[in-house]
C-alpha cells in the first residue's frame, strides 16, 4: 500500500487537483473518501451536534470506519481502512456533582518562557470534538487527525505499515459527487513520532532539607538504588452494643475509614534541552509519560483513588530561562522548588494552581561529584507544601515515567519496599518489591504497588489531612487529564527502536533474540564494540511483540490496547467484625471491605467511600492492678534486640509521653529505664491505646479519635473531681494538709495516699526560698519499692511516674518549689516521703487530693491481694562469661507473715528491677589463623583460615575456650580475602607468526600476549586487565596477488573447420613488473583458444544442359551442390542459369 513507485507524479497531481498551498512535497497520490459509505458506531458519548463539528466529523460521530480508495467507484483492489475514535478531553465529569465544562475552557495550553521571564501561551485553535485517533488496519500504531479540515475532509498524519504520511483534503478540478472527498497523501520527511499538535506551536515561577532528599539513580543493571470531599456512606449500625459506628455520616472528619477521590494537579516544566531533543513532539511526549504515571497510580494495588492531572506545561525556550539547572541534583532541586513557587497561584481554585511541580531535564544530574547516575530527586512527604512539593527528573526515554511515579511516591511519603517499617505489612524479599523498590531488578513489578506502599499512602493521607487539603479539590481546567487516558497506548506511538533511542541515543535499536516486553534490551555501541544493554525497564504498553500480540505491563498478550476497555471498581461486601483490640478498658473492632466487585482494571477508577468501619468493644474498666496498655506495649521489647546502636538487648522499656508532638501521639515512643533516651519502636500503637496520659481520646489505626471516659467513640463523657466517669463529685472528699517537722537524716514518711485518690497535688517549698534546702520529695509503693528519688538518688529534671494507666508528674528538684501532681485516680497505695540530708532544715510540704468516701460505691476498686513482690539484695548469675548482665532477684512475699511464697501467689505483674554489668574485665572473641596460600598469584584472592575461641583479659592474659563458649559471637568464615602485590605486572609478547597469506586482502600475522609479574613469571591474564595491551594481530601481505597479463590474439590458424588462435601471457605483480610464472596460478592461464569452428564447404557443379533455343538468346542450366570436404551434400541442389 502506498508504495514509493507511485510518487513520481506529485507535481502533476498537485497542479491537476488544484493544490495551491505553495508547499513543495516530493511525492504523493490522490485517495478518495466516500462519505455515504462511512460505517458509524453507536456510543453514548456521541456529540455530533457539538459546536464547530462539521464535515467528516459529523458523519463519524464518536467512532466509525473510513474506507479510502484510489478510485471514485467500487470495486477497487487498492483500499485503505481506517478505524476512527474521537479523542475526547472531557466526556463527562468524574463526579456527577461537577457541571460539564465548555469546550473553550478545555483547550490545551502550552506556555513558553524566555530568558526575560516573558510568557508566551499558545492555545489550540481547533475544536476538540474534531480530533480523532486514526488506526489503519495494517499498522501497529495510531495517529491523530482532524476531521473538520478545510474542504470538509481529513487533515493530519496517518501511520501505515510502511511509514508515516500526511493527509490533507484537496479541491479537485475534476467533477466529483458531493459525497466523494479527494485527499492527497504524501510521505512525511520528519521522523516517525506522531504529533498531536502541529509545528506552529514551536514557532509562535524553597528550602529543602538535605536529610529528607530522595535520590533515584540508575546504572546499566539497576535503575533504582538506595535513595535514603467527599461523601461519607451511611452504614447501618450492626454493633451489638449501644455505641455507634465511628464512621456514620456525621463524622466526616474521621480519617482512615474512607477512600476519597484525590486530584494531584501537576505542573510540568521542560527545560531547553528537552525542547531541542524532542522539538515539536515535546508536548506529545510529556503527555505520553504522564499517561503511564496516571495509569500506575490507578492500579488497584494502591487501594486509593489517586488522579494524576497535568494542568499546565511550561517549556523553557533557552538556557537562560527558568531556574538554574546544574549537574548538582540537590542544588537543582532547591533552585527549581524556589522558582516554581513563583508560578503557583495560591488560590486552589485558580487555573494556574498546581499541587506538585515536576522538572524534566536532559541535563546529566549528579548526587555527588563523579556520581552522575541520578535519575530523580524529591523530598519526602512534601505533598501540598508550596515550597517543597516538587521533584526533578532526568529524561531517559519512556522509562522516565517510572522515575516520575517513584519520585511522586516519595512526595506522598511512601518509603522504599525494603525499609524496616515495611516489615509490618509484608515480608521483606525481592519477590514483594514493586514500583517503590530500592532497585528495579528482574523480579520487580513496576506497574503495581506493594502492600507497604498502599498502607503508607493511606497513613499519610489519613494522618495529614490538614496538609493534604490541596489534593481534595477537582481542578478547574482539566486540560490534559482525559488526554492521558484516551490517547493510544505509549507503545503504539513509539516503536521499540524509538524507545531504545530515547535511552541510549539515536544509533540504538532493539536487541534481537531477547525476551519481549519484560525488559527493554537495546543494541548500542559501548566504546568501539556493539553490545546489548538494558536499564531493566519494560517495553511501553501497546508495543507490538508478535502477530496480533502487544505488551501489557511487562507481558506479551493477545489483546490490543484498543480492545482493553477501562473498568471502574466497585465495593464488595463487608467482612466480619475482627477481634477486639483490648480485653478491657475500651478496645476497637474493625470491619473491612475491598474494592473487588469488580476490581478496577485498565486505568479504571478505584472505589470512593468507606473502606473501614470501627466500633468500640470491651468497655468495662480494667482491674486496678492491670499494667497500663501503652506500658504493656513498650514492655514487649524488654530484653529484646531492637537493633538500635548503643542499646543493649537486656534493656527495660517504659512509655514516653513528654516531648512527643501532638500528631505523633499514636506512635509507640518508649524510653530506656533510668535514661532520658527514647526511641520510636512502632509506627503506631495498638487500637484502643489512649492518645495521651491525661485525656480519654484513643488511637485507631495510628490516628487519634475523640472518645469519652466511658471508652465510647465520639462520647463527651468526662470524669468528675473524684475521678469517677460521669460522676457528680459526691463520692469523694478533699484531704489536705501540711508537713514541716524537722526529720532525721534519710527518708521520713509523711503520709499514705490511698488507692482511688485523684487530683493529687503535692508541693515542697525550699528553706528560705532556696533551691538547695537539703529536703527532697520521694514516693514509694506498698511493697517498699521507691517510685521517685529512691536510694539517695535525686532527679534534677522533670520526670514521669507511671502507675498503670495513671501518670504522676514530678517537676524535678531544681526549683524552689518541688511539685508532684496528677489527675488519677491512682490504682495502688503510695507513700509520700521526704529525704532530708545536710543541715536537716525543716521541710515545707503541702498536699491536697480527693479520696473516695467510705460509704461510696466505687466501681474502680483494686483487686485486693495478700501477696506482693519484693526486690531482694540478691543478684542472678552473670548472663555471659564476659560482658554480661545481672538482674536483682524478685520474690513473692506473704504480706501478713512476710515469708517468701510461690511466685504464682502474686497476681500482679512483677515490678521493674535493677540490672547491672558483670564480668566486665574480659571479652570473648574468635581468633583466626591463616592456613595455606592465597588462591591467586597476584591481586585479590582467598585464603583458608582456622578459628579458635579466646578469652581476652584486660591485663593482657589470654585463655583458649571451647567453641561453644563463643556461640553468641558470629564465627568468621573459613575463608578470608588475601592480596598479593601486583606491582611490576606487564604484558610480554611472543614473536609474530608468518603471514597467513602471501597476497590478497585477508593475510594476518599474530603473536601471543602473556601477563607476567615483576620477575617475569607468568600470572593470570586478569591481573593485567588494567595494563595497556599492544596489538596481537596485524595485517600482512595485503596487496594484489600476481596475475596473468595478455597480449593481443593472433590470427586464427584456419578459416574454417576449427582453428587455434594464441596470445602471449606473462605473470605480473601489482606494480606491473613481470615475475616468474610460478607466482601465478597456471590453472588460470588463458593464452590460447579455439576459433573458426564452422564447417568448410565447396560447390560441386553438374554439366550444362542444351541451350533452350536454337537461335537468339537462350539459357543453359546445370546443377550446383554444396558439399563438405568429404564430398557429402549439405543442402538441396539448386539450378544455375547461364544466359
Amino acid at each position: 500500500m502506498l508504495q514509493n513507485n507511485f510518487w513520481n507524479k506529485i507535481s502533476k497531481l498537485k497542479k491537476s487537483q488544484g493544490i495551491n498551498s505553495g508547499e513543495i512535497v516530493e511525492d504523493g497520490e490522490i485517495w478518495y473518501i466516500n462519505r455515504h459509505k462511512t460505517r458509524r458506531r453507536r456510543s453514548t458519548w456521541d456529540t455530533t451536534k457539538s459546536y464547530g463539528v462539521q464535515g467528516l466529523a459529523r458523519d463519524c460521530g464518536y467512532s466509525c470506519y473510513f474506507r479510502l480508495s484510489q478510485k471514485t467507484k467500487a470495486p477497487t483492489k487498492t483500499e485503505l481502512r481506517l478505524f476512527m475514535v474521537r479523542w475526547r478531553q472531557l466526556p463527562i465529569p468524574i463526579n456527577k456533582s461537577l457541571p460539564a465544562l465548555e469546550n473553550n475552557r478545555l483547550r490545551p495550553v502550552i506556555q513558553y518562557l524566555d530568558s526575560n521571564d516573558v510568557m508566551h501561551a499558545h492555545v489550540s485553535k481547533f475544536v476538540p470534538d474534531c480530533l480523532y485517533s486514526a488506526h489503519a488496519m495494517s499498522a501497529t500504531e495510531s495517529s491523530i487527525v482532524n476531521l473538520c479540515g478545510r474542504n470538509g475532509g481529513m487533515f493530519g498524519t496517518l501511520v501505515l505499515s510502511n511509514g508515516t504520511y500526511l493527509i490533507e483534503p484537496v479541491k479537485s478540478h475534476q467533477p466529483l459527487p458531493s459525497s466523494i472527498k479527494a485527499h492527497i497523501v504524501y510521505k512525511t520527511r520528519s521522523h516517525s513520532f506522531h504529533d498531536l499538535y502541529f509545528s506552529d506551536y514551536i514557532n509562535s515561577s524553597i528550602s529543602a532539607s538535605a536529610n529528607n532528599n530522595i535520590y533515584f539513580v540508575q546504572n546499566d543493571t539497576a535503575i533504582f538504588l538506595n535513595i535514603t470531599k467527599f461523601d461519607s456512606f451511611n452504614i447501618d449500625n450492626t454493633a451489638n452494643n449501644a455505641s455507634g459506628d465511628i464512621n456514620d455520616k456525621n463524622s466526616r472528619s474521621r480519617r482512615s475509614a474512607n477512600s476519597w477521590d484525590h486530584y494531584v494537579e501537576v505542573l510540568v516544566v521542560a527545560d531547553y534541552k528537552m525542547l531541542l531533543y524532542h522539538q515539536s513532539h515535546l508536548e506529545n511526549y510529556i503527555l505520553t509519560l504522564f499517561s503511564t504515571v496516571a495509569s500506575i497510580y490507578r492500579h488497584p494495588s494502591l487501594k486509593a483513588a489517586i488522579n494524576i492531572i497535568v494542568t499546565r506545561i511550561i517549556v523553557l525556550k533557552n538556557e537562560a530561562a527558568g531556574p538554574l539547572i546544574s549537574e548538582n541534583a540537590q542544588d537543582t532541586l532547591q533552585q527549581f522548588c524556589r522558582w516554581q513557587e513563583m508560578y503557583n497561584d495560591r488560590n486552589d481554585d485558580a487555573p494556574n494552581h498546581h499541587d506538585v511541580a515536576i522538572l524534566l531535564t536532559r541535563h546529566d544530574i549528579c548526587r555527588a561529584p563523579g556520581k552522575c547516575d541520578t535519575l530523580g530527586l524529591a523530598e519526602l512527604g512534601t505533598m501540598c507544601d508550596s515550597l517543597r512539593s516538587c521533584a526533578i527528573i532526568e529524561d531517559n526515554g519512556l522509562s522516565a515515567a517510572f522515575t516520575i511515579t517513584h519520585e511522586l511516591g516519595h512526595v506522598f511519603n511512601i518509603p522504599h519496599d525494603d525499609e524496616r517499617k515495611c516489615s509490618h505489612y509484608m515480608t521483606l524479599n525481592k519477590n514483594n518489591y514493586h514500583i517503590m523498590a530500592p532497585t528495579l531488578e528482574y523480579n520487580t513489578h513496576p506497574w503495581s504497588w506493594s502492600a507497604c506502599s498502599a498502607a503508607m499512602l493511606a497513613r499519610f493521607l489519613d494522618g495529614n489531612r490538614a496538609q493534604t487539603q490541596c489534593i481534595l479539590d477537582q481542578p478547574i481546567e482539566r486540560r490534559y487529564y482525559d488526554r492521558m487516558f484516551e490517547d493510544p497506548a505509549p507503545g503504539t506511538m513509539f516503536s521499540a527502536n524509538q524507545q531504545c533511542q530515547f535511552v541510549f541515543g539515536p544509533s540504538a535499536e532493539l536487541c534481537p533474540y531477547m525476551p519481549a516486553c519484560r525488559r527493554l534490551w537495546c543494541a548500542t555501541y559501548y566504546g568501539y564494540q556493539m553490545g546489548c544493554r538494558t536499564q531493566h525497564m519494560p517495553w511501553a504498553d501497546g508495543t507490538p511483540c508478535g502477530d496480533n500480540q502487544w505488551c501489557h505491563r511487562g507481558e506479551c498478550v493477545g489483546m490490543s490496547p484498543e480492545q482493553r476497555s477501562r473498568q471502574d471498581g466497585a465495593w464488595g461486601e463487608w467482612k466480619n467484625w475482627g477481634e477486639c483490640s483490648r480485653t478491657c478498658g475500651g478496645g476497637v473492632q474493625k470491619a473491612l471491605r475491598d474494592c473487588d466487585n469488580p476490581r478496577p482494571s485498565n486505568g479504571g477508577k478505584y472505589c470512593v467511600g468507606q473502606r473501614e468501619r470501627y466500633r468500640p468493644c470491651n468497655l468495662q474498666d480494667c482491674p486496678w492492678d492491670t499494667i497500663g496498655f501503652r506500658e504493656l506495649q513498650c514492655s514487649e521489647f524488654d530484653s529484646q534486640n531492637v537493633g538500635i546502636y548503643g542499646v543493649p538487648p537486656n534493656t527495660k522499656w517504659l512509655p514516653k509521653y513528654a516531648g512527643v508532638s501532638e500528631n505523633e501521639r499514636c506512635k509507640l515512643y518508649c524510653h530506656v529505664s533510668g535514661s532520658a533516651a527514647f526511641y520510636l519502636l512502632r509506627d503506631k500503637v495498638l487500637d484502643g491505646t489512649p492518645c495521651d496520659r491525661y485525656g480519654d481520646d484513643m488511637c485507631i489505626d495510628g490516628a487519634c479519635h475523640k472518645a469519652g471516659c466511658d471508652h465510647r467513640l465520639g462520647s463527651n463523657m468526662k470524669r468528675d473531681i473524684c475521678g469517677i466517669c460521669g460522676g457528680d463529685g459526691s463520692t469523694c472528699h478533699v484531704v489536705s494538709g501540711s508537713y514541716n517537722e524537722r526529720g532525721s537524716f534519710g527518708y521520713n514518711e509523711v503520709l499514705k495516699i490511698p488507692a482511688g485518690s485523684a487530683n493529687i497535688e503535692i508541693t515542697q517549698r525550699g528553706y528560705l526560698n532556696q533551691k538547695e534546702d537539703d529536703n527532697y520529695l520521694a514516693l514509694r509503693s506498698a511493697n517498699g519499692d521507691f517510685l521517685l528519688n529512691g536510694h539517695y538518688q535525686v532527679s534534677v529534671f522533670r520526670q514521669q511516674i507511671s502507675l498503670q494507666d495513671t501518670v504522676l508528674e514530678y517537676s524535678g528538684s531544681d526549683y524552689v518549689v518541688e511539685r508532684i501532681n496528677g489527675t488519677g485516680p491512682i490504682r495502688i497505695d503510695i507513700y509520700l516521703h521526704v529525704l532530708s540530708v545536710g543541715n536537716l532544715n525543716p521541710p515545707d510540704i503541702h498536699y491536697k487530693f480527693m479520696v473516695p468516701s467510705k460509704n461510696a460505691a466505687i466501681a474502680q476498686q483494686p483487686s485486693h491481694s495478700n501477696f506482693y513482690w519484693r526486690i531482694t539484695e540478691r543478684w542472678s548469675d552473670c548472663s555471659m562469661l564476659c560482658q554480661g548482665r545481672q538482674t536483682q532477684e524478685v520474690v513473692c512475699v506473704d504480706a501478713i507473715s512476710s515469708r517468701t511464697v510461690r511466685e504464682n501467689m502474686c497476681s500482679m505483674r512483677k515490678p521493674p528491677v535493677e540490672t547491672r554489668s558483670c564480668n566486665i574485665d574480659c571479652n570473648i572473641k574468635w581468633r583466626t589463623i591463616q592456613v595455606g596460600v592465597c588462591s591467586v598469584e597476584c591481586g585479590s584472592g582467598e585464603i583458608k583460615q582456622a578459628s579458635e575461641c579466646i578469652k581476652y583479659f584486660d591485663d593482657g592474659r589470654e585463655e583458649v575456650l571451647p567453641e561453644t563458649d563463643c556461640r553468641n559471637v558470629p564465627k568468621p568464615s573459613d575463608r578470608t580475602s588475601c592480596y598479593i602485590d601486583c606491582s611490576g605486572r606487564k604484558w610480554i609478547y611472543t614473536d609474530w607468526t608468518s603471514c597467513t597469506k602471501s597476497c590478497g586482502d585477508s593475510g594476518v600475522s599474530r603473536r601471543q600476549a602473556i601477563c607476567t609479574d615483576k620477575a617475569n613469571r607468568r600470572i593470570d591474564d586478569r591481573n593485567c586487565e588494567q595494563v595497556m595491551k599492544e596489538i596481537t594481530e596485524k595485517q600482512c601481505n595485503r596487496m594484489r596477488c600476481p596475475s596473468w597479463v595478455y597480449g593481443p590474439w593472433s590470427e586464427c590458424s584456419r578459416s574454417c573447420d576449427g582453428g587455434i588462435k594464441v596470445r602471449h601471457a606473462s605473470c605480473s605483480d601489482a606494480a606491473g613488473h613481470e615475475v616468474h610464472i610460478s607466482m601465478c596460478n597456471l590453472a588460470d592461464k588463458r593464452d590460447h583458444q579455439k576459433c573458426n569452428e564452422q564447417i568448410c564447404t565447396n560447390w560441386k557443379f553438374g554439366p550444362w544442359s542444351q541451350c533452350s533455343v536454337t537461335c537468339g538468346d537462350g539459357t543453359e542450366i546445370r546443377d550446383a551442390i554444396c558439399i563438405d570436404k568429404e564430398g557429402r551434400q549439405l543442402n538441396q541442389g539448386i539450378d544455375i542459369f547461364n544466359f
